[in-house]
């Protein structure tokens, strides 16, 4: 059990109660973070005429997690719209004009299911090779969430690597306003902080079942998307 995680359950236990250690290390090993490479179209052309793409790599700064054989995470984390261009005391943000993007696990690229920019949803399917390190039988439950109500997630402030963090729901049905614009209206307002690099991080029950993936940040609350609004947007089988 690594340090972010004891630290974590110690300053929860002063306030929550927490799931067993069982349970935590399911949700722990859920999570795995990704790479995505956009190539941008060029208007230079190689000898054969065809578009000399220029690589534009990055590593996100949220993450996702495996249930089942396929990955979720948010759109705005593993797509890349737009770019900074500087010029001298200038800076301007403009849209990237993209031939493709490939998200990837380890390297190895992942079949898209659904990538929604509008919804700031993605979900992704696992190939062989990665399902069989990473495929779990993780259940989501969509049951009626309440205010008061005891949750944990696991993020990666920062880039810090996998955090457990305890919170209660101090909010229901946000408007988008109030959550940063991503997405729908309806997301959960968490009575804890998230910061860069949550972003896509599996939010839990205390029976360890997924109730939705983290979104935003605005002031001093978190938010997250309830997991029904990814399972209705990639047309994915309800479950458990």
């Amino acid at each position: 059990m690594n340090n972010g995680l004891i630290a974590g359950l110690a300053a929860a236990c002063l306030a929550y109660n927490t799931p067993s250690q069982d349970i935590i290390k399911n949700s722990m090993d859920a999570v795995v973070f990704n790479r995505t490479i956009t190539y941008e179209k060029s208007d230079n052309k190689t000898s054969d005429n065809k578009s000399d793409n220029k690589a534009v790599e990055y590593k996100t700064n949220g993450t996702g997690f495996v249930m089942g054989d396929k990955y979720y995470t948010v759109d705005h984390v593993v797509s890349k719209y737009e770019k900074m261009l500087v010029s001298g005391a200038l800076t301007l943000v403009v849209p990237v004009e993209r031939e493709k993007e490939i998200t990837s696990i380890d390297d190895i690229p992942l079949e898209e299911i659904v990538n929604d920019r509008n919804a700031d949803v993605a979900v992704f399917r696992l190939p062989k090779e990665l399902c069989a390190k990473y495929c779990n039988d993780l259940a989501y439950s969509t049951e009626p969430l309440e205010i008061g109500q005891q949750v944990y997630f696991i993020g990666n402030p920062n880039n810090t690597g996998k955090v457990f963090r305890m919170a209660r729901i101090g909010r229901l049905n946000v408007p988008k306003e109030m959550n940063g614009g991503h997405g729908y209206d309806g997301d959960i307002g968490l009575d804890t902080y998230a910061v860069m690099g949550d972003s896509g991080s599996p939010v839990f029950n205390m029976k360890g079942r997924v109730i939705g993936v983290m979104q935003a940040v605005a002031g001093t609350m978190g938010y997250f998307k309830p997991i029904k609004h990814f399972i209705e947007t990639g047309n994915i089988e309800a479950g458990k």
